[in-house]
């Protein structure tokens, strides 16, 4: 079920806090920054991770590289069934409203609770390009080098 943009959110301001159900739900809170050498899989990573492909334009698409900051969300799933095993209790989506997400691990099925919404900003590997990138990166509360 989309959120309808006219509709509005009442959230308890004592209660508030990045990882608010209420606020991940439609909003990620935490910023990502990848960035390393051209061709090490940075957006290889992030398209794992979020489902979103961060090469968009036609020159990258030719030339296999980003050039252009690349953007993606993710919402991160954990299951609610205790027992069930890592790594395959976690499964991130895009960042979709998605309800009554159900665990896939084989023979558990329970409900999964969303835990993160993630933001990544996928640099292009390129010297020249980094350093537009690098200027920025105080904006993130993580890098992945």
């Amino acid at each position: 079920m989309a959120l309808d943009q006219s509709e509005e959110v009442v959230v308890d301001p004592l209660n508030l806090h990045p990882f608010s159900l209420s606020i991940i739900e439609k909003q990620a809170t935490i910023n990502i920054g990848t960035i390393g050498h051209v061709a090490h899989g940075k957006s290889t990573v992030v398209k794992a991770i979020s489902g979103v492909s961060t090469v968009r334009y036609k020159n990258e698409l030719e030339r296999n590289i980003t050039i252009k900051l690349g953007y993606a969300n993710a919402k991160i799933y954990k299951c609610s069934n205790e027992s069930c095993p890592r790594p395959g209790c976690y499964k991130s989506y895009g960042s979709e409203i998605k309800e009554n997400v159900i665990c896939e691990q084989p023979g558990c099925g329970s409900k999964m609770n969303l835990i993160r919404h993630v933001s990544f900003v996928d640099c292009p590997g390129h010297d020249i390009l980094m350093v537009s990138f690098e200027t920025h990166t105080y904006v993130f509360i993580n890098n992945i080098i």
